[in-house]
């Protein structure tokens, strides 16, 4: 997953972080929340693939001071991104907080 991500940006990442740990993320719950549920929460994701089942949400600011970034087009002021890896059926199978630096 890191070496398709790596692939979609020139930034260099660090290690995944756990969603559990992070307040704004907190409520992802692996077979339990949807990616329509995600939709209407937080609106769209800044990306996708594979027919959106891997998307993204670009974060800015750090540790409980992340919110999802509200500028379109570029990553520039993004620090975090977070990934959302879903099943056929729109159930979350795993998430993880990326830092971008």
């Amino acid at each position: 997953m890191l070496l398709v991500l790596a692939g979609c940006t020139t930034y260099r990442t660090e290690p995944p972080k756990a969603t559990a740990d992070v307040p704004l993320l907190a409520s992802l719950q692996s077979g339990i929340t949807t990616r329509r549920e995600l939709a209407k929460e937080w609106g769209p994701p800044s990306g996708s693939l594979q027919q959106e089942r891997i998307v993204f949400y670009r974060l800015e600011g750090n540790g409980n001071r992340l919110r999802f970034s509200e500028k379109t087009g570029s990553w520039q002021r993004s620090r975090h991104s977070v990934v959302l890896i879903f099943s056929s059926t729109g159930l979350l199978e795993k998430s993880s907080l990326v830092r971008i630096r």
